[in-house]
């Protein structure tokens, strides 16, 4: 009874991601019908393998006849190609002659397991655990994009990595699927979670995994956007500061949150590791001075400067800060943190606790926030933006959404 149920489980699965396929075939044939379009099929001769070389032939049909054949197509592919003793519709027909109710309609069918909302280094880790693991689960982009990647190979770069590992989940995991539309809004719908992406597509699954990049938002200062990476870093995780040896260094503070002041002074003594003289830049914030973490810096040998900035100056190894009072000071390293915005409102949709830095938060090793069954990994969860990392959180979410939909079954 047993292995009967295991069975039943496999058969269950490919039942869901059959129906799933189905549907999407039904909604395609629709949408043409509606504009009066025929659709095309591709096709090449039986017994050779298709690829770009090879001879195929086209076909135009009315939607009706191209879903029944699509239809056709995806049940040969599932379900074995006709004979008896290869086709899974065989081990149905076995157990329901033998009274087996193990397998009936079950509330879950045409549910994937898992909605992956990120299509970054952190989404495609999570897709590749699932993958290992012969869940199903698709991965919609997540429209907002990080341009580098820190904590890997500096040679590589966010692209390249993402389209090996796009291959890898293509030419492996048949239970993947990568789509080309954008996730646009989720919701709670009972026991699953519905994504909609931004053709209107409605996909459900049984759990989360929020991988969406952040983007920095820069103060709006003159010259600022063109130092930012170039002389002006988040010295807590930039790597590429490591040549930024330089005699004066200075540390932008544009927010007076508690927060914001506390990220100063930490930027602060790590920035000392690249020059022995550091400066706060407060740009007019002049109340800031008396914050009692800037006060204690004081006996540190740090520095303070409350002038308003007019712009910034990129200089060809320095950066030169041009006060409202027509000074200029010039620095070799500028540290500074700026804000960051979670990409698509999807946590705000989940209803989901946030930290006082605006990331998502997370409450166990496998990156679970809030919500039971939503997983969070990357830009949106944590504050180092390295791939490195993004990707190891991003196969703890998988592995913990692995779990997580094991114990659900176990209790069913």
């Amino acid at each position: 009874m047993q292995n009967i149920q295991l069975l039943g489980t496999l058969l269950m699965s490919v039942g869901q991601q059959y129906g799933v396929i189905l549907e999407s075939i039904d909604k395609e044939a629709k949408a043409s019908m509606e504009k009066n379009e025929m659709k095309r099929l591709q096709f090449s001769e039986v017994g050779v393998e298709y690829s770009a070389e090879a001879p195929s032939y086209n076909l135009e049909l009315d939607p009706a006849a191209w879903a029944d054949l699509a239809k056709k197509a995806v049940k040969a592919e599932v379900y074995g190609n006709g004979r008896e003793e290869e086709c899974l519709w065989s081990v149905l027909n076995y157990l329901e002659k033998r009274h087996t109710h193990c397998i009936e309609p079950h509330f879950l069918r045409n549910v994937l397991d898992v909605l992956i909302i990120g299509i970054g280094t952190a989404g495609l880790s999570a897709a590749l655990a699932l993958g290992r693991a012969q869940r199903s689960a698709i991965v919609f982009d997540g429209a907002e994009h990080r341009n580098n990647l820190h904590g890997i190979a500096s040679q590589a770069t966010s692209k390249s990595i993402q389209d090996e590992t796009i291959a890898e989940i293509k030419a492996k995991f048949k239970t993947i699927m990568l789509s080309h539309a954008t996730a646009a809004s989720i919701r709670e719908k009972g026991m699953t979670f519905e994504v909609e992406d931004v053709s209107g597509r409605r996909w459900k699954g049984r759990k989360v995994i929020l991988a969406m990049s952040s983007r920095d938002v820069l103060p709006d200062i003159p010259g600022y956007e063109e130092a930012w990476g170039k002389h002006i870093f988040d010295v807590s995780q930039c790597l590429d500061v490591s040549n930024k040896a330089t005699s004066h260094a200075a540390v932008l503070i544009t927010s007076d949150s508690s927060s914001s002041i506390e990220a100063a002074v930490l930027s602060a003594h790590l920035a000392r590791q690249f020059s022995p003289d550091i400066t706060f830049l407060t740009n007019g914030l002049f109340h800031v001075e008396h914050h009692p973490q800037i006060i204690a810096t004081k006996n540190c040998g740090f520095k303070l400067d409350n002038r308003p900035i007019r712009s910034l100056q990129r200089l060809e190894t320095l950066v030169a800060i041009q006060f409202a009072d027509g000074a200029e000071s010039v620095y070799g390293l500028i540290s500074h943190k700026p804000r960051k915005v979670l990409g698509g409102p999807f946590s705000e949709q989940l209803d989901l606790e946030m930290t006082s830095e605006g990331r998502i938060l997370v409450e166990n090793e496998f990156q679970e926030t809030s919500t039971r069954g939503v997983y969070a990994v990357g830009d949106s969860a944590s504050f180092l933006k390295e791939g490195s990392a993004g990707a190891s959180a991003g196969w703890l979410a998988g592995v913990g959404a692995n779990l997580q939909i094991a114990e659900d079954d176990m209790s069913m």
